[in-house]
């Protein structure tokens, strides 16, 4: 007897191997888990379908197939319904499978399969998995209204809306168990080529500090537990100014800030940059600046108004000047930022050209002096060596000059060689147009010959907060120049 029944138990194990393990599938399912609640014979599973654009419908597929995989079932589908705790049938079907592809609400469903006098039940809660991130603080264009920022920082706000997944034990109504879900996977990022300001932290309201210089698209992208994905974006109009400046020394062979025979008179290039000395400052790639401010490291300022102005500031003194750029944007918020930089205007030096006061040697003098009107020589000048303005011709030999533009004040005295003065001139270097070859400032041409020239004074600014004159080198500077009429060959 006993050898029958587990025959029989062996036939109905090997025909009907489902029966006892029959599920609903969801092969599409996005996440799957079962259930918490005990279901004897066989295991409720939940299935969760993420929406692939927020807000918008779709139908999702169960689907089971028959235990023997043949023809001949019946497959009674219906809904829960959690007002009655009743499974409330919606559709029937023959076959050796079944599935249902307009499931459009989250909700409990089963599936009776019967065949003769076989019958089996399986279970599956679906679930709809939707939410929603959006950014607060902007408004209808999609912009941070002025309330959320300053000068000092910007908040940005979000919130998720999403609704509560849950299913109930088959037949007990008042009890509900949520599925656990997270919205903890926050990511901000910004859409800004440069990169200027800091990144908000990744959580729904970031305070930002240190904010850009550009217009700036904050991008907010929340993933949940589920790895539904959902973005939202704001744009920030930046009001931050940044401060970018640059300087440039002026030479004295530039005619538009200075008269036009300084080309000639001060030709060719310092090592040192001696006061009083003349810079412009202009803005190079500071941003929404509406006002820029120049503070010249002495006390004075510039205020001007239009990125495209260039600043000219003459420094009357030596000394080490801190110069600081302003920038601030437009009213009413008026964002300060500011750039620095140093500029140094030597102290005066006299003497053989290598900037110091100790040498005894004076200032270089031309031998030969030739003012015969072929623009070569032509008038007795202070000049260093080099080139004058363009003219490639011209040799320290030719002209002369002191090595310092800084000496404000020489008196020079030119005599022929009976000691009858030809020619003097007493003030700033810069005004002293030479010596032209005429006496004393007439028409009357000097002869040609030996002439002797003393250099009785030459003074210069020594210390720039005080405003103390100095007087380098007290000993008279002599010696000869010769005077051609004749070009020399």
């Amino acid at each position: 007897m006993l050898r029958y029944l587990l025959r029989f138990i062996y036939f109905i194990s090997f025909f009907y191997p489902a029966i006892i393990d029959a599920q609903l599938y969801a092969p599409d399912a996005d996440y799957s888990e079962e259930v918490s609640y005990d279901t004897p014979g066989s295991v409720d599973s939940v299935y969760v379908f993420n929406v692939p654009v927020y807000s918008t419908p779709i139908n999702v597929r169960l689907e089971t197939v028959s235990p023997d995989d043949m023809d001949g079932w019946e497959f009674i589908w219906s809904f829960y319904d959690p007002d009655s705790g009743n499974f409330i049938p919606f559709d029937t079907f023959s076959g050796s499978s079944s599935s249902v592809d307009t499931i459009s609400t989250s909700a409990g469903y089963q599936v009776v399969l019967v065949k003769n006098e076989i019958s089996d039940t399986c279970r599956a809660w679906v679930f709809i998995n939707d939410f929603n991130v959006e950014i607060t603080t902007k408004d209808d264009s999609g912009k941070v209204p002025s309330l959320y920022f300053s000068c000092e920082f910007l908040d940005l706000e979000a919130k998720v809306s999403s609704t509560d997944l849950s299913y109930y034990i088959p037949g007990i109504t008042d009890t509900i168990i949520y599925i656990y879900n997270s919205y903890s996977d926050i990511e901000w990022t910004t859409e800004n080529e440069e990169g200027s300001g800091s990144d908000p932290r990744d959580e729904l309201d970031p305070r930002i500090t240190s904010l850009p210089y550009e217009d700036t698209e904050y991008i907010i992208t929340i993933r949940d537990r589920f790895n539904l994905e959902r973005s939202d974006t704001v744009l920030y109009e930046s009001i931050q100014s940044m401060a970018e400046f640059d300087n440039e020394y002026i030479k004295l062979t530039d005619t538009e800030h200075y008269p036009e025979e300084y080309g000639i008179f001060y030709g060719g290039n310092y090592s040192s940059i001696t006061a009083p000395a003349k810079y412009k400052f202009f803005n190079t790639n500071s941003r929404n600046a509406a006002t820029y401010l120049i503070k010249f490291g002495n006390g004075n300022d510039t205020t001007f108004y239009s990125s495209s102005d260039t600043i000219v500031y003459e420094f009357p003194y030596p000394g080490d000047y801190y110069i600081t750029f302003i920038t601030k944007s437009e009213q009413p918020y008026e964002c300060i930022d500011s750039a620095n930089t140093e500029i140094t205007v030597d102290a005066p030096s006299m003497g053989s050209y290598s900037g110091g006061t100790e040498t005894v040697e004076p200032p270089l003098l031309p031998n030969v002096f030739t003012p015969n009107e072929d623009g070569f020589g032509d008038v007795l000048k202070l000049y260093q060596g080099g080139n004058i303005g363009n003219n490639t011709e011209v040799s320290a030999n030719d002209l002369f000059r002191s090595a310092d533009v800084s000496i404000y004040e020489i008196d020079i005295v030119i005599f022929n060689r009976y000691g009858k003065k030809v020619h003097k001139y007493r003030g700033n270097i810069r005004d002293w147009n030479g010596w032209d070859g005429k006496i004393m400032d007439s028409d009357r041409n000097a002869s040609e010959g030996v002439y002797f020239y003393v250099i009785r004074r030459i003074s210069a600014v020594e210390d720039w907060e005080i405003k103390k004159i100095k007087e380098y080198n007290k000993d008279l500077y002599s010696g000869f120049v010769h005077l051609y009429r004749e070009p020399k060959n």
